[in-house]
């Protein structure tokens, strides 16, 4: 872009930058949703038509060009990638918007950048054709000739982007990843990346990123030890349960430590009240015991269930009456005959259905002949 197409202005409230020898169409889409629409991460537009040109006006008071901000600053890691993650979240808003990614300006001079939030705004220009991977290069140049000397993560940074441009198709997303990799090897994520630790930290003698690992592990051993004394001391016992028994079978056979273990077992079985009683005595508490397990209590269980279930057996034998009249008064004498074998295997399924309750009672009742039979 040639300076004689770009002006800025700027008084006490506002500050505007003008492009000129632009083209603006009445009727494209694209340009309505440009001149409608506010994108999230691209300037405020305004469309000032003349006799003789149109004129597109960008509001971007109360921030600066990256240009100015830039002249007498130098980019450190956290600018450079808030530079190209603003780039991806424009590009991001403009894919939303079903707009091409080739009316995003990202020329130096048009660049804005926010320094209170660390973001960077770009112009919408209509019907440009701009080529982002020639622009995205010129960039990379920018960033290297403009990065801070003092921070190493920038120059690494600045360096691998260099060797990144030589190659034939420059990707966003590879830029990123280049960026976020040296993040993840110098630095860590989730903070601001500044060139110099805080200060009130270092003084403290305290890292800036949580507490010391060494504290920690010294204090660790400390209180596990303070926590188990007091244990220790209410519950002196404790230890000595824990504390195994342990016998000398060094000086004892097989045979006599058997006949002691015998004793032992024999002594720590409690009292029972049938090993003092007479012989005769337990003899007749023999054959009582015998008597009942020969006399047992009739089973009902499945005759229960078969009374319980004596409104389903009943239902059965009436939708067996009248099924066969209900389809002869309904389709009448011809069809009866027709369907009759179906007629007849409904018939036999229901009367399964409802005998299939007295199948437990007659098996029952055939073990337990069986059963006295054989006691006989």
């Amino acid at each position: 872009m040639s300076h004689s197409s770009l002006r800025v202005e700027k008084d006490l409230t506002h500050s505007y930058l003008y492009l000129y020898g632009k083209v603006w169409k009445e009727n494209s889409h694209e340009q309505k949703i440009i001149q409608q629409c506010s994108i999230p991460g691209t300037l405020p537009f305004r469309l000032i038509q003349e006799e003789q040109e149109d004129i597109f006006q960008y509001n971007f008071s109360p921030y600066e060009r990256m240009l100015d901000y830039f002249s007498d600053k130098k980019m450190n890691l956290n600018h450079i990638l808030s530079l190209f993650e603003s780039i991806r979240f424009a590009l991001f808003h403009l894919e939303e918007f079903l707009l091409s990614p080739e009316i995003l300006g990202l020329d130096v001079e048009e660049i804005i950048y926010d320094a209170e939030n660390s973001a960077f705004l770009f112009p919408l220009i209509p019907s440009a054709k701009n080529v982002l991977e020639d622009e995205l290069k010129k960039l990379i140049d920018y960033v290297f000739n403009h990065v801070d000397e003092a921070d190493e993560r920038a120059i690494l940074s600045a360096y691998f982007l260099q060797q990144e441009k030589k190659k034939d198709h420059l990707q966003l997303p590879r830029i990123l990843q280049i960026l976020h990799c040296t993040v993840n090897k110098e630095g860590r994520l989730g903070v601001p990346f500044s060139s110099s630790p805080d200060p009130n930290a270092t003084s403290s003698g305290k890292p800036p990123y949580g507490k010391p690992a060494s504290e920690e592990t010294e204090k660790s051993p400390a209180n596990s030890v303070s926590k188990a004394d007091p244990k220790s001391e209410k519950n002196p016992d404790a230890t000595k349960a824990l504390s195994v028994q342990e016998l000398d079978l060094s000086s004892c056979s097989y045979s006599e430590y058997m006949g002691k273990q015998q004793e032992k077992s024999e002594s720590s079985i409690p009292f029972s009240g049938t090993s003092d009683l007479t012989p005769p005595f337990s003899e007749e508490i023999e054959k009582n015991e015998k008597k009942k397990e020969k006399w047992a209590p009739p089973r009902f269980s499945s005759l229960k269930q078969v009374l319980r279930n004596k409104k389903k057996i009943l239902l059965c034998l009436l939708i067996m009456i009248l099924f066969p009249i209900i389809l002869y008064g309904w389709k009448g004498k011809t069809t009866l005959i027709e369907v009759l074998p179906c007629i007849i295997l409904i018939e036999v399924a229901i009367l399964l259905y409802g005998i299939l309750d007295f199948l437990p009672v007659f098996f029952n009742s055939e073990k337990e002949k069986s059963k006295s039979l054989n006691d006989k």
